[in-house]
């Protein structure tokens, strides 16, 4: 059974994933616009930051499974 402080880490968690992850998306999107010198980083940024929001999205469905 969990307790009430492993709901709120797991909460947490996912808020921050979610919202760093789509933030480093967002910058990725950026570089990928400045041109083609930073097509490499801007490839780092969007699927780095589509993996950590998907993890952010994995850790609601946890969360929304405690009980």
């Amino acid at each position: 059974m969990s307790n009430e402080r492993q709901k709120t880490r797991v909460e947490k968690g996912a808020w921050i994933c979610l919202y760093g992850g789509l933030l480093a998306v967002v910058l990725g999107v950026v570089f990928q616009r400045q041109g083609p010198d930073t097509a490499d980083l801007a490839g780092i940024f969007l699927v780095g930051g589509g993996l950590v929001a998907a993890t952010g999205v994995g850790l609601i469905g946890l969360r929304s499974v405690m009980k």
